[in-house]
């Protein structure tokens, strides 16, 4: 294989096409290339049981997380998002239209991507017909739309051929929360808060969410965090600029931080070699301190 080529297909412009699966988040992903293109959040298994809202944890542009348990299950982080539709493309002076990002479908399409290459790297260790092979810390935008490519099952049946080209196997797979799945959210689901908290968006009466691994804060680790850094960098995913309140412990626990070939705010100047000991300007997560709010 010479090239590969992503462009976005019609379902990135059709202002109705959700960006989730609805299969329950449950067994392995696939990962043929078309899955990896296409790539869609799987269902939280726990979607309609009883919610217990536990605290709140904190909120920013894209929406707010809660501390809750669900059924019967161990406490998770929830993150609901303030827009339920996709963003209208927006009119340019010249004419024509820019495409505006959508947070939950950004870090929905980038959780599946993460789940379907931490699994093959799990499947691989034991298989040597089955190995991957990435070009590190990629300059072009093809080069990074051929490592996620490597992963897939056509790259890595093809991945032998390729060892010639100076290619080198990925680091290990950072310590990220372990994502649940989407669920959907009624509006009076919600808990209120005091003082509140509220970004009104769309005028629907739902919204969407992610369940997460509870990460509780803690002083950033450089250990930690330089193998987030070291597999971002590799890879070929563009990092945001360090928030302390995003990082726990050295652990990213804002997957909107991180941004795939194939999300909107992708910029290959954003694909950096960083030393953990200099990108974590402060290692206190709660920089500035959150406002605490009570549940209602």
């Amino acid at each position: 294989m010479n090239s590969v080529v992503y462009t976005y297909g019609n379902e990135a412009n059709n202002h109705n096409s959700p960006p989730v699966d609805e299969n329950i988040l449950s067994g392995p992903p696939l990962t043929t290339w078309n899955d990896f293109k296409h790539a869609k959040l799987r269902q939280f298994p726990g979607q309609g049981m009883q919610i217990k809202w536990l605290e709140y944890l904190g909120h920013g542009e894209q929406g707010i997380v809660y501390k809750a348990t669900i059924g019967d299950g161990d406490p998770i982080a929830v993150k609901v998002f303030w827009r339920t539709l996709r963003p209208r493309p927006q009119p340019l002076p010249r004419g024509g239209f820019r495409a505006v990002e959508w947070p939950f479908e950004d870090e929905s399409r980038t959780l599946a991507l993460l789940e379907k290459i931490k699994w093959v790297m799990s499947t691989t260790e034991t298989n040597p017909d089955q190995v991957v092979k990435i070009r590190e810390g990629p300059e072009t935008f093809n080069e990074a739309i051929r490592n996620l490519y490597s992963f897939s099952d056509e790259g890595r049946r093809s991945s032998r051929a390729l060892e010639r080209q100076g290619l080198t196997a990925p680091p290990p797979f950072p310590p990220l929360p372990v994502c649940y799945g989407w669920m959907r959210l009624q509006r009076d689901q919600l808990p209120l808060l005091d003082p509140p908290v509220w970004k009104e968006v769309d005028s629907l009466d739902w919204h969407w969410a992610i369940a997460y691994e509870l990460v509780p804060g803690a002083i950033q680790d450089p250990v930690i965090g330089q193998v987030h850094l070291d597999f971002f960098y590799a890879i070929g995913f563009a990092l945001e600029a360090y928030k302390p309140d995003n990082w726990h412990g050295g652990r990213l626990i804002d997957i909107n931080d991180i941004c795939s070939p194939f999300s909107l705010g992708w910029r290959v100047t954003r694909v950096c070699q960083r030393q953990a000991e200099k990108w974590f300007w402060t290692f206190d997560f709660n920089q500035g301190g959150t406002k605490r709010r009570k549940i209602i």
